[in-house]
């Protein structure tokens, strides 16, 4: 067959030469897996060019595989690849740009709740599944940075959309350059990523209209170690999220936490689960995790007051 028609072989010494180069982009651990698992995986059958075959879920290769263990595993080889580890000159650079931009746009009024922070991928995940992702929700990060973890969580579930939003535009273009990247790869590599937006602004601007994008629940995750704040509780963002998520929707927030209203037509934040883990850039740091209960009626912002916050995270 090879040798009465040249040009499937052609087309393997192609493909063959594009994952090589990214192999050669890998740590040697993952480049041994990539390389074993793109050939054996997302090889074409000889006489055609299987495209479709690359992006079957269920084949046994370091993004294509069944468990959740395994895809989380590919998911942060490919992030590491992509955007260094956490305590890189990757991430310091990416550290400076943000700095540089606050000072430029906002002078020091608001340094200490835009500092930059890239969360630990592991405990990332640790985090997603106590959500337990559904299928047709959608990711929403909160103060997405460069999307690192948007473009994590698009490898290592099948959202309906994995969206990230960052006020910083320096950080924005970086997140779209990166999503430009990735995606531009992912066939030759065999990652299956799902659809990606990056939006740059105000959180209470751009969630609204985004999640109008998603027809089901979602999933939204906020690194709130400097976010403004009363004391732990995130009055402000609480009745942000109240207002724009759908009831079932989970909400992860880290180191602090969320608030619920008990008054008519108010919201509540159902805590179901809580992680610590070590935390690079606060040595340790605790994960919340929170489903979004509300009556049928919308949350009205009028008659929503979060200015005062009980200790048990009860609006008063």
């Amino acid at each position: 067959c090879m040798a009465t028609s040249p040009t499937p072989l052609l087309a393997v010494l192609v493909i063959s030469a594009l994952r090589l180069e990214f192999c050669l982009a890998l740590p040697p651990r993952a480049a041994h897996t990539a390389w074993r698992c793109l050939w054996g995986c997302a090889a074409p059958r000889p006489g055609t060019l299987n495209r479709q075959h690359r992006h079957r879920r269920h084949c046994h290769c370091f993004c294509h595989i069944p468990t959740i263990d395994q895809r989380e595993g590919g998911a942060a080889e490919v992030i590491t690849s992509l955007f260094g580890g956490v305590d890189s000159a990757k991430a310091l650079f990416r550290s400076s740009v943000s700095e540089k931009q606050v000072q430029r746009s906002f002078g020091f009024s608001r340094t200490a709740e835009l500092t930059y922070g890239e969360f630990d991928l592991h405990f990332f995940f640790a985090l997603l599944r106590v959500t337990e992702p559904r299928p047709h929700e959608s990711f929403v990060d909160i103060g997405s940075g460069c999307g690192r973890l948007v473009l994590a969580a698009a490898i290592a579930y099948e959202w309906e959309l994995a969206a990230g939003i960052e006020v910083l535009a320096d950080l924005h273009a970086l997140a779209e350059d990166a999503h430009a990247r990735l995606a531009a790869a992912s066939e030759d590599i065999g990652v299956a990523l799902a659809p990606c937006v990056h939006v740059c602004g105000e959180v209470s601007d751009a969630l609204p209209p985004l999640l109008e994008r998603c027809p089901s629940t979602s999933v939204a995750f906020i690194y709130a170690t400097c976010w403004p704040s009363a004391g732990p509780y995130l009055t402000e963002l609480s009745l942000s999220l109240a207002a724009s998520l759908k009831t079932g929707s989970r909400v992860v927030t880290v180191d602090k936490q969320l608030v619920s209203d008990d008054r008519a037509f108010g919201w509540d934040f159902q805590l179901l689960g809580r992680v610590e883990m070590a935390n690079y850039n606060t040595y340790r740091s605790t994960g919340y995790v929170y489903e979004l209960i509300k009556p049928s009626k919308p949350v009205n912002s009028d008659i929503a007051s979060c200015g005062h916050t009980g200790a048990d995270g009860v609006v008063s």
